[in-house]
């Protein structure tokens, strides 16, 4: 690691603080360390002058020389072996090797978060599943779903506190010395972190909360629109944040398919095709559209050709939506004699002439 001086060394400015230079040489030692680069001659290289820099920097006194005088000011066999400062951090803790080290810094992040219970969010999100039908009439649809209640005797802790912790005298934490002028803070094992004493709570066995099974009707508009949110007020999870009880909303998620078994919807608007008897169409008669219970009433026009569009107004699902029906002729499926055949012919002529034999494409 070819550097010009110390402080590019440490990979730090000349106006770095002490800090700064701290948590950079603590980032290399462990990226050179030997232990963590085994038969690696350069990494070791670049451990010792690592070791070196920081044996200067972090010295208010011998900083001052070096920033003055540069390298020349400090006698080489002054030294310590470059080994021996990082050998004290570990000793400080009694570590045998950067592994035990690792692991127990790891175990301290832990520690100190192991008092942070993770907090539900108050709110709760679900999908109801609809067919179209259903989405289209509306109505009270039975949904089961589970959410968080905090226990109210530790406000959602899993433990109460009791006196002040006697292992770091209330404070959380207990102070480690590994070096002359570099002190560690480490989160006291016993009340992790709290400062009190903690004990378990035997109202929900150190949980903090339960799981409750809930059972609600949701109330579907007519016509909902896909994948809208229904909020229903204080029907989600039951949870402490800040010692503050908090009861959050159920959001209901409506899902439905937009086009199921020939009719669509759309934003309220219903489309569809039908096929009138063909006496009813002539007639002129009016037909009544089923959906599933829904109907809708169609006015026929006999001056009308097969396969024609109707908007029947305020005929959509919900108020001021329309139905969109394309209503086409269908024809009787039973076989006709041949006197009836043509009278019917005979009849159909005399009202409306013999029509074309050649007939030509449709243009959509």
């Amino acid at each position: 690691m070819a550097k010009k001086n110390y402080y590019e060394i440490l990979e730090v400015e000349r106006t770095a603080t002490a800090e700064e230079i701290k948590k950079s040489y603590r980032k290399l030692a462990l990226k050179y360390h030997p232990d963590r680069n085994p038969n690696d001659k350069a990494a070791e290289d670049n451990f010792k002058e690592i070791a070196s820099a920081y044996e200067i920097l972090s010295d208010e006194e011998k900083r001052s020389r070096y920033d003055q005088f540069g390298e020349e000011a400090f006698n080489r066999s002054n030294y310590r072996d470059p080994r021996e400062a990082y050998s004290n951090f570990q000793q400080s803790y009694h570590y045998h090797d950067l592994d035990e080290m690792m692991d127990n810094l790891r175990n301290m992040h832990n520690r100190s978060r192991a008092s942070e219970r993770v907090i539900a969010n108050p709110d709760i999100r679900v999908v109801c599943r609809l067919s179209l039908i259903d989405a289209i009439k509306g109505g009270k649809v039975a949904m089961k779903y589970n959410r968080i209640i905090s226990c109210d005797y530790c406000k959602g802790q899993g433990y109460t506190t009791g006196n002040s912790c006697k292992e770091c005298n209330g404070q959380g934490f207990i102070q480690r010395q590994f070096q002359t002028n570099m002190f560690v803070r480490q989160s006291c094992n016993h009340c992790q972190g709290q400062g009190v004493e903690l004990i378990p709570c035997s109202h929900c066995n150190k949980r903090g909360s339960r799981t409750e099974e809930t059972k609600i009707n949701v109330k579907i508009p007519p016509g909902v629109i896909h994948m809208s949110v229904l909020r229903i007020k204080e029907k989600g999870n039951a949870v402490y944040i800040n010692k503050s009880l908090k009861v959050g909303d159920l959001n209901v998620v409506v899902d439905y398919p937009t086009t199921e078994n020939g009719i669509t919807m759309d934003n309220g608007n219903i489309y569809m095709s039908v096929n009138a008897p063909l006496d009813r169409m002539i007639n002129g008669d009016t037909i009544v559209v089923d959906i599933g219970g829904k109907t809708i009433d169609v006015n026929l026009d006999p001056s009308k050709p097969s396969g024609y569009g109707y908007v029947i107004k305020n005929g959509g699902a919900k108020e001021n939506k329309n139905a969109y029906i394309k209503v086409f002729a269908h024809f009787p499926q039973n076989s006709l004699t041949d006197i009836q055949r043509d009278n019917i012919v005979k009849s159909w002529r005399e009202a409306y002439g013999e029509s074309e034999q050649i007939v030509q494409p449709n243009k959509s």
